[in-house]
């Protein structure tokens, strides 16, 4: 009932509660959203993630309906996440770790992960995660190994620069396969629209190819 959006309406195990997104109405162009848990009824909506400031996304309920599993973005990483709906509500903990893109599909009830995963020279494919030691992640297919047998890819390098402000901002570069930092290359920066998204760590297809014509490709996050 509230004035503002909720969303992504997840039903727990136990078929009592709901897990979602959602936020206050607000005048402003961006607003990360919150997990909220409410009975499956409507009644007693409640925050769960407390003031954790990241955009949640793709929830997935515990097999034992103690918490919820969600993937979120960080500093061009996209990981999982956890965060309890008993006493210890609003304590969101990291439950992967790693400067790459995850998405999560699916858990089973053994507490096994399952998605996709992609690096800076990794093209997306398809793992899985013992949610019980995550910090192993099985790589379950290899669908472009084929594809790049033999190619020398662009070497990404992670930037971070001061503004006029003093605000920290992050960016990365990507040299030619073969750079020599004797010479000089012609530089390409990329401009996204934002502010309200991130580059990320994941396969750059025609960014690579661009470093594979001897260009220096440069692209950077907007504040925030």
């Amino acid at each position: 009932r509230r004035k503002g959006p909720d969303s992504n309406p997840t039903v727990s195990p136990d078929g009592k509660r709901v897990a979602y997104t959602g936020y206050d109405h607000t005048r402003d162009t961006w607003v990360d959203s919150k997990i909220y848990v409410m009975n499956i009824d409507g009644s007693n909506p409640r925050l769960v993630s407390g003031d954790w400031d990241r955009a949640p996304g793709d929830l997935k309920w515990a097999h034992d309906g103690s918490g919820v599993y969600f993937t979120a973005q960080n500093e061009g990483a996209q990981n999982l996440y956890f965060v309890p709906i008993g006493t210890a509500a609003g304590k969101v903990t990291p439950v992967t770790r790693g400067v790459h893109m995850l998405a999560v599909s699916d858990i089973s009830n053994k507490g096994i992960a399952v998605g996709t995963l992609t690096s800076f020279q990794k093209p997306a494919d398809i793992v899985a995660v013992d949610l019980k030691s995550a910090s192993t992640i099985k790589q379950l297919t290899a669908v472009n190994d084929d594809i790049l047998a033999g190619k020398k890819l662009g070497q990404v390098t992670e930037m971070w620069y001061t503004a006029p402000d003093g605000l920290k901002v992050q960016g990365w570069y990507i040299t030619p396969p073969d750079f020599d930092p004797a010479k000089k290359y012609p530089m390409q920066l990329h401009i996204h629209g934002g502010p309200h998204s991130m580059y990320n760590v994941g396969f750059n297809f025609g960014w690579q190819e661009h470093a594979a014509n001897d260009y220096v490709v440069l692209y950077t996050n907007p504040r925030g």
